[in-house]
């Protein structure tokens, strides 16, 4: 495996929370599994910035650019797989820009006032490259 990019982010609690008020972008960026993890968790708003700062690294990471069309937000899903670390599965126009070489890694920590994700982006050099056009 070899790097192919990594990124980082940084999203306010509070500004995570504000979204969460407002159900059109709240179900449009998050998937429902997210909103119920953020909604069962201790403090909701700090999970609703760890995801997004996630989705935001993992893009990043994903070095796409330029990248024509609509925040992909809905293409990136996150499911925690141990304290401070989420899965990142891929779907849409993201996944199919990406390929099959590539796994992400994120990390996210966060406190009352910040989250902050690293995610990095790891190609498989033994699988065939595939076309995303």
């Amino acid at each position: 495996m070899s790097v192919h990019g990594i990124g980082v982010d940084l999203a306010s609690v509070a500004r995570l929370d504000r979204l969460r008020a407002r159900d059109t972008a709240w179900r449009r960026w998050f998937s429902a599994a997210e909103r119920m993890r953020c909604a069962e968790a201790p403090h909701p708003d700090r999970r609703a910035a760890e995801i997004f700062a996630a989705k935001e690294a993992t893009f990043k990471a994903l070095a796409l650019a330029p990248w024509d069309g609509r925040v992909p937000w809905a293409w990136i899903d996150t499911a925690p797989i141990g304290t401070g670390r989420l899965a990142v599965r891929l779907s849409g126009p993201v996944a199919a820009a990406a390929g099959d070489r590539l796994h992400i890694e994120v990390s996210v920590a966060s406190d009352e006032r910040v989250a902050t994700a690293f995610a990095i982006a790891l190609a498989d050099d033994a699988a065939p490259a595939r076309d995303a056009r």
